[in-house]
């Protein structure tokens, strides 16, 4: 299948980021059957496996596990019965983040 695209982050949390992204244009012929989502702390230059396989259509997800104050890059490649796609652009970097304290 083709890369996803417009992975973007949706919201930030203590030590995790919602991601979503748009499925891609062309399946190559199979439906998609799950994504495999990384994660890079360093823009880019390496990659971390959050998911290997999600083992669902679905566009979004929950990355956990992250370091509060760590900038993060995700990018994410479609599954189908063919195997693993490309990998898309990288998102736009951001940041998990520890929830305000109530005073």
């Amino acid at each position: 299948p083709d890369a996803p695209t417009a992975v973007a982050i949706d919201d930030h949390a203590d030590a995790a980021l919602d991601i979503s992204w748009t499925a891609p244009a062309d399946n190559g012929g199979d439906a998609i059957a799950g994504y495999k989502i990384e994660y890079s702390a360093d823009s880019g230059t390496n990659w971390s496996v959050f998911a290997a396989d999600t083992a669902s259509a679905a566009v979004t997800a929950t990355v956990t596990g992250l370091t509060n104050g760590t900038s993060y890059v995700f990018r994410v490649s479609a599954i189908n019965r063919d195997g693993t796609g490309a990998a898309s652009a990288p998102s736009a970097a951001e940041y998990p983040s520890t929830p305000p304290s109530v005073v």
